[in-house]
């Protein structure tokens, strides 16, 4: 093992090109702040841990920009931290601070293109703050414009890879505030507070405890998989509140996991708060063959939307809980004492297209004054639930089947019903005191 003690930029830069060709582990530990002028990179194979000791990490006021990379890159910062490693990365009780959009991310891994097995990486009391782009990027997906849509219309100087790794990511006790909001520095659309872009075979699974996600210009977070695995996201004790603003064309969501792979996409959120946000809350999107399967329990997501912009944005809306599943998978969800109120389009909204089905439980569940009030769109309701035996818009509509429970579920003061059900059949099974009228666009509902 290799050990490092830094106080300034010159010991920090030789402790990272010492790591880079000593073995199997390096920890660099932070004795007070500081400043960079230039970006660091650690390209080694034994595992990297930052111990900061509550120290801070600053990009200078003249700090490192991209030269001649193109993409739109140049004369931007570039990040403080980049990784060409799959070697496991650990960052405990440091501040990585950007310095009002003079740096690119706070951490970057670009995943090499032979990576396989499980990369790792950890922030544990780590704050990430004022970056012009992403506050964390762990990128694994190739080509300039890749499906994670990041940067400038696609990566950063160098590519991911779809390479055959999978991505292990744990977060604990940390922030992720103010990133992608510099337009002046280098801030487009979709730049978040943490963003993992997963390609190739490999899956990603995501574990978020006691963490804040708080005004960021895209995304609070996004994990973004694009290849054969899974994508699965535990959160616990955590917040997602105040981002997307940054995008009028396109605002952003609290929490957002796409699936467009093989894979299933599996979420929990668990005693989280997910409020604010410019679009919806939180959004689960899977497009492949797998299924949607999300628990989430004692969280609210409330007051989500661009409204708030004043007719600003161009896509008026925002859903406090929106599940989308398309070609063939189904939905399994769970509700549990979870409020989705005050949202400028539904509480709720689960839509299956291609053939699945949607199987929910909404138990000791509010959806209360979801609305959407913009002239010619018509109200909202605050539970809407839609199954399709045919793609999203293609004409006509054939339904497939819904089974839902209610057990205690309050759904008033919406724009329209509190409960749509548009599913053939629709099987119903009501428990406890339920308050809420409904449409039903099935033609056979069964109750049970």
């Amino acid at each position: 093992m290799a050990l490092f003690s830094v106080s300034n930029e010159a010991e920090l830069r030789l402790a990272f090109e010492a790591a880079s060709v000593f073995g199997i582990q390096n920890t660099i530990v932070f004795e007070e702040d500081i400043v960079l002028t230039e970006g660091l990179e650690y390209t080694g194979e034994g595992k990297l841990t930052l111990q900061g000791n509550g120290a801070a990490l600053i990009a200078g006021e003249e700090f490192q920009s991209y030269e001649g990379v193109g993409a739109g890159l140049d004369g931007f910062g570039v990040a403080l931290i980049t990784s060409r490693s799959s070697a496991t990365f650990r960052a405990f009780d440091l501040e990585l601070d950007g310095n009002e959009g003079r740096a690119q991310h706070g951490f970057e891994l670009d995943v090499p293109a032979d990576a396989d097995g499980v990369i790792k990486t950890y922030f544990d009391g780590v704050e990430v703050t004022g970056f012009w782009d992403h506050g964390i990027h762990l990128d694994d997906q190739a080509g300039a414009a890749g499906g994670g849509g990041t940067t400038q219309g696609g990566k950063d100087d160098l590519t991911g890879a779809n390479s055959d790794a999978s991505l292990f990511v744990k977060i604990i006790d940390s922030e992720f505030a103010l990133n992608g909001i510099y337009a002046d520095r280098g801030s487009v659309s979709d730049n978040d507070g943490v963003r993992i872009d997963e390609g190739g075979n490999g899956y990603a699974d995501v574990i978020i405890r006691d963490s804040e996600f708080v005004a960021n210009g895209a995304d609070g977070f996004e994990l973004d998989e694009t290849g054969r695995g899974f994508a699965g996201v535990d959160v616990d004790s955590s917040v997602f509140n105040d981002n997307g603003p940054f995008d009028l064309n396109d605002t952003d969501d609290g929490l957002d996991v796409d699936e467009a792979g093989r894979g299933r996409l599996e979420v929990s959120v668990r005693n989280s708060e997910i409020n604010g946000n410019f679009d919806e809350g939180l959004d689960l999107d899977e497009a492949g063959k797998g299924s949607i399967f999300v628990e989430v329990v004692n969280t609210v997501a409330n007051n989500n939307g661009n409204a708030k912009l004043n007719g600003l944005a161009t896509d008026p809306g925002g859903t406090g809980i929106k599940l989308s599943e398309e070609d063939q998978g189904d939905i399994f969800a769970e509700f549990i004492n979870s409020q989705a109120n005050g949202n400028d389009d539904y509480g709720f909204r689960l839509e299956q297209f291609g053939g699945g089905e949607i199987d929910a439980l909404f138990e000791s569940v509010w959806a209360l004054d979801n609305r959407n009030d913009v002239p010619g769109e018509g109200g909202r309701n605050g539970i809407r639930l839609e199954s399709f035996a045919t793609g999203d818009g293609e004409e006509p509509e054939v339904l497939n089947p819904v089974f839902a429970e209610f057990n205690t579920v309050v759904a008033t003061g919406n724009g329209r019903e509190g409960l749509r059900v548009d599913a053939e059949p629709f099987t119903a099974m009501f428990r406890g005191e339920n308050i809420f009228d409904f449409v039903d666009f099935s033609s056979t509902t069964i109750l049970v």
